[in-house]
């Protein structure tokens, strides 16, 4: 339970948020980089002679560019996204997240000079670590000192200009962190000569591994340390490669040299070796990490599609960074514990003779299986391959499944209050799309549009139906509702799906999807029955700003053999209250072509009264406020009494919504209303069910019973 506590602090803590959110915002570039890196080392021999002849020297000029010196800047980059994040997280203006973005820089540049002056080296991978340090404490002293000013009462500067303001507010923070960081850079220069942190931690390697010649002690605490170097942020390989090289390179020219005189090459670790069958897909063996990933990850199944080419060559800075996997403690386990047990299997493997020992030197981006069976001049080192990254993959499903837990409760907690913020906005009048300054929510919002997209495009969409009966409780009709079971938060608020479709401008092909999917199923529920049947489904506002949408009907109702007195359209309050001659002509256009015009929510209200001075209705549905008093409210019974007198007037039809008691049904028919929806009959269902729904003889009682024995359906 401690380690529990633990880990939630850490991951909660802003710092630490900070940095994995800086990390994050790398993506792009370390794709782009890893990407070139890739097309550039791709060991095909014929690819490399046309790389490096005539015809190929502008694309290697690019590749190289690309490849290099978007790493070479990785570091600056870091700094800047890493104190804008914590400044973002911090809740700060933005243009105060930019200006501590810009104090951190400056901090950074003036504590890595060393004695030589400045270099742009400290902006490349190797100086990894030490900016990610050097950003994160400059932000926080940055805010600090901002806070203790305003604690001291010197809160509010008399300036009207707001920029001033933010100059005058950030001047003193500003100059404390830059007087630090140079205090800092004299005290580090003056004792280490060198103030990247990563020298030292490879000074300490060397020492430790110095004390070891070769050997399978040598080679764990090797594997051990690089990792650890990983995971806290700085590029294991390059820090150790001095090390690597010193021992374990000269063990495979060894082999090679014994094989060639004839000779048994009997040096098991070499830097073959730990390329080859235990760094498989880079540190931490994230090949095997990428296909638990694909095998149990949800929520991270996109870093894992992401990633997947690039893994395959070896290149790992984009799941390192991006998951990201440093300074994740749920993933900090399998990180060093996969490479050690696959380190001490090849071991046990090579050294009871099953695979031959390494006698090539492997490119590092040659792809897993095709470097085994090179390495070793046999295909039983494919064969080792697979079984340790077999053993990897069980190794790192654990954790996966223990960070998928983690991330659908953060994310279903993050859905609850957008819904609820978008419940607010709709009590309130407020369109939700309006929201700022509330970064998790407007973060959580694009979470939710790239699902939705995501679900639209692998049929994660559902459409629900809800029967509606007439006076003598026949079925006559459905409508049919969007629904969409998301894997963390469960069914999401309809009115929320509309509204991230608006967001993400994804109206029109959710529009298309609904009408297709409930033609399709209307096709499918008339060979259950030999009665009528009519189905309405919803659109919105920006549907009817197509022209296109009449011809789209058309085509949908001849594809899966409907009538068009089968199909109405339920429009909404949003539609009927901005009518364009646009929107009349269509629907206009759609009542000649015999599909019904619906609107939904009526009451006697001015707007509702409006809307028939605009827009010729086939039927309209009342208002579920009236429904829900009709028992009560005598003022409700004699709206309702008046609007059912209207509709015999104006020849339009009245549907009662949310009719949940035999009595509500009863005084509606009383009033004259004769067609109802709610759940009397039942809740809103899958297709599946209503197939049994429709199919069904008995009373809707009886049925209705029966369903809610055997099923339970979100509304």
């Amino acid at each position: 339970m401690r380690t529990k506590i633990l880990i939630t602090q850490w991951i909660d803590n802003k710092i630490v948020q900070a940095v994995r959110q800086g990390l994050v915002m790398c993506i792009p570039l370390l794709m782009l980089g890893s990407i070139a890196l890739v097309l550039k080392t791709l060991p095909i021999v014929g690819y490399q002679a046309f790389l490096y002849g005539d015809m190929g020297k502008v694309l290697l000029y690019l590749l190289e560019l690309m490849s290099k010196d978007i790493f070479d800047i990785l570091s600056l980059v870091l700094v800047v996204s890493i104190a804008y994040s914590y400044a973002e997280l911090r809740e700060e203006e933005p243009t105060t997240c930019i200006i501590i973005a810009i104090v951190a820089l400056c901090a950074y540049i003036i504590y890595a000079v060393g004695d030589n002056g400045f270099s742009t080296d400290i902006f490349t991978i190797a100086w990894l670590f030490t900016s990610m340090c050097v950003a994160s404490a400059a932000s926080v002293l940055f805010i600090w000192v901002k806070g203790l000013r305003n604690k001291m009462g010197k809160k509010y500067i008399p300036w009207a200009d707001t920029r001033v303001r933010i100059a005058m507010e950030i001047t003193i923070p500003s100059i404390v962190v830059i007087v630090v960081f140079s205090m800092l850079n004299y005290i580090i220069v003056n004792w280490l000569h060198n103030p990247n942190i990563q020298e030292v931690f490879l000074y300490m390697a060397r020492k430790i591994l110095g004390s070891f010649e070769g050997g399978w002690v040598a080679a764990i605490v090797y594997v051990f340390f690089l990792q650890i170097f990983w995971f806290f942020g700085m590029h294991g390989g390059n820090i150790l490669d001095p090390v690597a090289k010193e021992h374990f390179e000269t063990g495979l020219i060894t082999n090679i040299n014994v094989l060639a005189s004839g000779g048994e090459p009997s040096i098991i670790f070499t830097k073959t070796f730990f390329d080859v069958f235990v760094f498989i897909g880079g540190c931490g063996s994230l090949l095997c990490l990428v296909i638990a990933i694909l095998l149990r990850g949800k929520s991270t199944k996109r870093i894992g599609k992401l990633s997947i080419t690039s893994i395959l060559f070896n290149i790992n800075e984009i799941l390192v960074f991006g998951m990201p996997i440093v300074l994740n403690p749920i993933m900090f386990i399998p990180f060093i514990l996969t490479p050690l047990v696959l380190t001490i299997v090849s071991y046990i493997v090579f050294k009871l003779g099953w695979v031959p020992m390494t006698i090539q030197s492997i490119s590092w981006v040659t792809p897993v299986f095709i470097s085994g069976a090179m390495a070793t001049q046999s295909w039983a080192g494919a064969v080792l391959q697979l079984v340790n990254v077999i053993i990897g993959v069980c190794i790192y499903i654990p954790f996966v499944e223990k960070l998928e837990k983690r991330q659908e409760g953060i994310i279903k907690a993050g859905i609850e209050a957008v819904t609820q913020n978008i419940k607010e906005l709709e009590e309130s009048g407020q369109e939700s799309v309006k929201v700022q300054g509330k970064n998790d929510l407007i973060s959580m919002r694009k979470y939710m549009i790239n699902d939705l997209e995501q679900a639209l495009h692998t049929d994660a969409l559902n459409l629900y139906y809800q029967p509606q009966h007439n006076i003598h409780g026949e079925l006559i009709g459905v409508e049919a509702l969007l629904r969409w079971n998301h894997y963390a938060g469960g069914f999401i608020y309809p009115p929320l799906i509309i509204d991230l479709a608006r967001e993400g401008n994804l109206i029109d092909e959710l529009g298309e999807w609904v009408l297709q999917q409930a033609c399709k199923d209307l096709e499918t529920l008339k060979s259950f029955t030999d009665k009528s049947m009519k189905m309405s489904i919803n659109i919105v506002v920006e549907q009817l700003s197509h022209p296109a949408l009449v011809d789209q009907i058309e085509n949908t109702l001849e594809r899966y053999n409907i009538l068009p007195s089968e199909l109405g359209i339920e429009i909404t309050e949003q539609v009927a209250l901005r009518p364009t001659k646009e929107v009349e002509g269509l629907l206009d256009r759609l009542r000649g072509c015999g599909v019904q015009i619906l609107m939904d929510d009526f009451g006697m209200g001015h707007s509702s009264i409006s809307y028939l001075q605009n827009i010729q209705f086939d039927v309209v549905k009342l208002d579920g406020s009236l429904v829900r008093e009709v028992l009560h409210n005598k003022r409700s019974r004699d709206i309702i009494e008046s609007i059912i007198k209207l509709a015999k007037r104006m020849d339009f039809d009245v549907i009662a919504e949310y009719v949940e008691t035999e009595e509500q049904r009863q005084v509606l028919e009383k009033l004259g209303c004769n067609i109802y929806q709610g759940y009397l009959y039942s809740p809103a269902m899958p297709f599946s069910a209503l197939t049994q729904y429709v199919s069904d003889e008995r009373p809707y009682m009886t049925f209705r019973e029966d369903i809610y024995s055997n099923m339970v359906y979100e509304a």
